[in-house]
């Protein structure tokens, strides 16, 4: 029987970025309150004339990538300033997305659009959408730092 996940909030997951550093150290961004997180796998095709019309594709061949896209409330401009740096520059960063378990996956990706806007109650809100960029893992997140399973 496959084990099943309980329903989980998005207002309970946390995006972390890393500084960068050798040995890195990861600075929360914000609370998530929406979240969309997809993997997607293209796939090789390598149908010919001798498959009798019926599709041929090559195992664990293709690409695979990961598209997440947050909003929510910055806690620190920093985190906004960092974003928009990383986005018009087109760096690549290491993100950490943890869920309210402890469970994470952790990727490299760079920030494709990033928006902020504020009213007069104060809070500061964004929205982005992160493309990966290599390999992607899966862990545990404790603190500053990442730990794959």
């Amino acid at each position: 029987m496959a084990p099943t996940v309980g329903a989980q909030k998005a207002r309970e997951f946390v995006l972390y970025s890393s500084d960068g550093a050798t040995v890195e150290v990861y600075a929360k961004i914000g609370g998530v309150v929406d979240l969309s997180d997809k993997v997607s796998n293209s796939l090789a095709d390598i149908t010919d004339k001798d498959d009798a019309g019926y599709r041929t594709l090559l195992a664990g061949a293709g690409i695979s990538s990961r598209t997440i896209t947050l909003s929510g409330e910055f806690k620190t401009s920093t985190a906004l300033t960092r974003l928009e740096a990383d986005s018009e520059n087109r760096v690549a960063r290491n993100y950490c997305l943890v869920r309210e378990d402890g469970s994470a996956v952790e990727l490299s990706a760079l920030v494709e659009d990033v928006e902020a806007s504020g009213g007069n109650e104060g809070a500061l809100k964004y929205s982005f959408t992160l493309q990966s960029s290599g390999a992607w893992d899966l862990g545990t997140f404790s603190g500053t730092t990442f730990t794959p399973a």
